[in-house]
């Protein structure tokens, strides 16, 4: 998974990747200062369902065009 940090002393941003039961040291690629995990919206967000489908939209689209 991917992770932001962000740097407690410059205040830099940067994204390390490593399992989500792992809790690494992480230090900053500018300063080597710790760094803290931020809390982030994620990327778990997904469309599920007939209707959300590539084939489901295109039906859609179709039935609309012949009313």
């Amino acid at each position: 998974m991917t992770y932001d940090y962000e740097c407690t002393d410059c205040g830099h941003i940067q994204e390390e990747i490593h399992k989500s039961d792992e809790n690494p040291e992480i230090k900053c690629e500018r300063c080597r200062c710790h760094m803290e995990k931020l809390i982030t919206g994620g990327t778990g967000f997904s469309l599920k369902g007939k209707d959300w489908s590539s084939s489901g939209v295109a039906n859609r689209i179709k039935r609309q065009g012949k009313k």
